[in-house]
């Protein structure tokens, strides 16, 4: 059910019981919906009141010191990457955002983003039929590999190094980097990011990389983050369903396996030819059916 048509059906059940009561009434729900019609026609309260609410804090209940820094944000790095960065939570929401700024400022890392020019992709997600996100990412990874001219299998390091214009050191392991748990990227003028990634593994490197390049469809304009969490949102549902299929497509796993019904040490080798996470081709198989959800928790 898309959440605009719900919040629609509860606004005209709480107008038809309204006018049940009669005009003359003063019931607590006519001062509460008068103060949150109020709310939705201010602007900057209706997006104070969001945060509050992807925080996790009931309407004014959030630290006055983090709406602070959240709302300031907004104006400079994007209110949409703002919010997926809110739905960290709490004060850790805060925390985080603060260390991963730190590290942006300090990174020297850039990627180009190449799908702010591919047509087809943007004319998917702004024209498409209201769908599960993981299958529109799908499709727009599929469109993508297409119009970059990604040849059928793994996208190795070295290809995706080029792709994006950057060193393949950027991809290599690293257990010497700051840890977060999110990755971060600030989109330039001249069409890259400023990137941290957050992540020490290789393969962990080049998946986090494939999500920047993906939520660069959605903010790719200059000066708006990229935020990668491991929130729940559409948002970041789209960047790792696009990410699986960018970096691992099902039908070439399918293809070079053999099998829907592969063995651990099978999903081991195919992890290793695409360069992805065995828990990747794990994830890939639960989510085509072949494998059950169970399976997975197990492997986690």
């Amino acid at each position: 059910l898309p959440a605009q048509e719900y919040e629609t059906g509860v606004s005209r059940f709480i107008d038809s019981t309204l006018q049940q009561l009669g005009d003359n009434s003063t019931t607590d729900l006519h001062a509460l919906w008068k103060t949150v019609l109020e709310e939705r026609a201010t602007p900057a309260l209706a997006l104070q009141r969001r945060i509050e609410a992807m925080l996790g804090y009931d309407p004014e209940e959030a630290p006055e010191k983090l709406m602070t820094l959240l709302t300031g944000l907004t104006t400079t790095h994007g209110e949409s990457a703002i919010q997926e960065l809110a739905c960290l939570g709490g004060e850790k929401a805060g925390a985080t955002i603060t260390n991963a700024q730190q590290c942006l400022a300090h990174s020297d890392e850039h990627i180009k983003l190449p799908l702010k020019s591919v047509r087809k992709v943007t004319e998917l997600l702004v024209g498409a039929t209201p769908g599960y996100p993981w299958e529109t990412g799908s499709e727009a990874a599929s469109l993508a590999r297409k119009d970059l001219g990604i040849d059928k299998g793994p996208l190795n390091t070295r290809k995706l190094a080029d792709l994006l214009e950057t060193r393949e050191k950027l991809f290599e392991s690293n257990q010497n980097i700051q840890r977060l748990p999110i990755g971060l990227g600030e989109v330039t003028s001249s069409g890259t990011a400023k990137i941290v990634l957050g992540k020490a593994r290789k393969d962990s490197r080049r998946f986090m990389t494939a999500r920047l390049i993906a939520d660069g469809i959605y903010a790719g304009e200059t000066g708006n983050w990229l935020p990668c969490t491991d929130a729940a949102t559409v948002r970041q549902k789209f960047q790792r369903s696009f990410a699986q299929e960018f970096l691992c497509p099902y039908h070439d796993l399918i293809d070079w396996m053999d099998t829907t019904a592969p063995d651990e040490e099978t999903m081991e080798a195919a992890a290793e030819h695409f360069e992805v996470s065995p828990l990747l081709v794990n994830t890939v198989m639960v989510n085509h059916g072949h494998k059950h959800r169970s399976e997975l928790e197990a492997f986690k």
